[in-house]
């Protein structure tokens, strides 16, 4: 769904995962003061929520989203068939075999956790701007199709929607492989969703292809090619951590060192892209 600034380059640099733990918060914090990142994703569900509202009220020009999760982390809510032990799965594949088989009881589970996690977001005060999912789970309809029902009953106006287009890049990146894949195939009815739901996105989304390979040069391409419209781009910036949550915890510190880096200032300016936030898409 085309947004009103299709005439112009505009860039959400968003750091997903606010909350896993305070080197996470820290790092997106300081990819935020000193370099390019624009919007945060928070997590309700994790050990460092209270240390993240902290963050939130010391930068109030980071926009803030919720990352909404059933993949990892404790549940804030008692949904024993996607999780175990309290803990969910961290399994994308088994979340979304039991919902198709359990259909019924699966989407109340998750329906029921997400409106928990949202609940203790908005009962800290902090305004949320945009919904998303850890590890993109809402790229399955079913999942979409909840998160836009969540978005309604909170009122927030924006959702991620979750396709980046196929590259080499991707396709032949085995990490990303199967992503980009299910990405392609489950779009156009995720499209459908969200113009039935009356909610908006971005025009553009990117992140998924630069997963492991965040670099400057790479992230530099990316810009040269930016199209005009509002585009997304995920990252995942932090200081070192030992917290063993996420794969993704072992390349924080270079996403980190890229987005602070001036050359991508430099890039920015060069090719006329104005930073941006999920304010801005109305």
């Amino acid at each position: 769904m085309k947004t009103m600034n299709a005439d112009k380059t505009l860039l959400i640099v968003n750091a997903d995962d606010f909350g896993e733990s305070p080197e996470v918060n820290d790092g997106i914090i300081e990819a935020h003061r000193n370099g390019i990142v624009t919007s945060a994703s928070l997590m309700a569900n994790m050990p460092a929520f209270e240390h993240e509202l902290d963050c939130i009220r010391e930068n109030l020009t980071l926009d803030i989203g919720a990352h909404l999760n059933a993949h990892r982390g404790t549940s804030l809510t008692q949904c024993s068939t996607i999780t175990r032990d309290g803990k969910f799965l961290k399994s994308p594949l088994t979340l979304v075999f039991r919902g198709y088989m359990q259909r019924t009881r699966v989407r109340e589970e998750i329906v029921r956790e997400f409106d928990a996690q949202m609940k203790k977001i908005i009962a800290s005060g902090t305004p949320i701007s945009h919904l998303d999912t850890e590890k993109h789970l809402h790229v399955f309809p079913f999942i979409f199709d909840i998160l836009l029902e969540i978005a309604e009953k909170y009122n927030i106006p924006a959702v991620r929607l979750p396709y980046e287009r196929a590259t080499l890049s991707t396709l032949f990146n085995p990490s990303q492989f199967m992503k980009t894949i299910v990405m392609a195939l489950t779009a156009p009815w995720n499209n459908h969703l969200l113009r039935k739901s009356g909610r908006k996105s971005s025009d553009y989304f990117y992140g998924v292809s630069l997963s492991k390979k965040f670099t400057v040069l790479n992230v530099e391409k990316l810009l040269e090619k930016l199209p005009t419209g509002i585009s997304e781009l995920s990252c995942h910036p932090g200081y070192e951590s030992n917290s063993g949550e996420n794969y993704i915890d072992a390349h924080r510190t270079q996403e980190l060192a890229t987005l602070t880096d001036s050359k991508l200032r430099l890039s920015l300016t060069n090719h006329g892209i104005v930073l941006s936030s999920f304010l801005d898409i109305r």
